[in-house]
Order: C-alpha cells, then structure tokens, then sequence
C-alpha cells in the first residue's frame, strides 16, 4: 500500500483521538482550547463542523470549516490554511451568503497579512529633493 502525499505538504496528525488535516491545525486547535479555559472565547466546539449550503430549498454542498466558536456574543468560524486556494475562497464566499451572521476568520500561514497605510501623493512628495 502506497501512502499518498498531500499536494502542499501537510501531514495528517492525531491529537486527543480527533485527526486533523495538518500539524498546524492541531496546534491551532490546542491554542483555542486554551483560549476557552482563559474565558477568551466560549462553545468551542468539536473541529470540522458542517454547514449546508441551501439556495431556494435545494441543498447544493456542504462547507466543513475547521473550528466554530463564540467570542464576545459573537459566532466565528476559523479556516487554518497553509495554502489558500481559489475553491477555499469561494467555499468561504458561499458561507458568509448562506450564514450572514457569521464571522469568518483565516488562520495560518495564508492569513490576511495586515497592510501598511497607502502614501498618498502629498506624502510621497514630501520626501523627495527638489
């Protein structure tokens, strides 16, 4: 029998008899847990819940996040990725349609990375020579 890699690189790991797709998945899991036991965040729930995707009484998919949670009265589900790729975003786009109060978080190394403001011109003039 011939083990399959995956395609990005990530192991399959097993914590607490609950496997998860990738190592920093279930590190991401153990830092929520901890969270919980601080009071950080609430509910935190089993990983990788299910969210059905209906559109006019038709089921079209299912959407499997990685965890869900409260925080501060508000529900967040978390996407831990390594690699963010075009179905992702667009499963991501489905949720947030089919659950509009929902807060849709991505973690890991394919996070939003916070921006610098923009210069505008006036401020990128200042500092040339004239």
């Amino acid at each position: 029998m011939t083990i399959r890699r995956s395609k990005y690189g990530a192991r399959k790991t097993v914590r607490e008899g609950v496997t998860f797709d990738s190592l920093g998945e279930a590190n991401r899991w153990a830092q929520l847990q901890l969270f919980q036991r601080a009071g950080t965040i609430k509910g935190l729930g089993d990983p990788h819940p299910a969210f059905p995707i209906v559109i006019n009484g038709t089921r079209v998919c299912t959407v499997e996040m990685d965890f869900a949670y409260s925080e501060n009265g508000q529900a967040v589900v978390e996407d831990f990725k390594g690699v963010d790729t075009p179905v992702s975003r667009l499963k991501r786009k489905l949720l947030g349609a089919a659950y509009p109060h929902l807060t849709i978080r991505v973690t890991g190394a394919a996070a939003p990375k916070p921006r610098a403001p923009r210069k505008t011109r006036a401020t990128a003039s200042k500092g040339r020579a004239r």
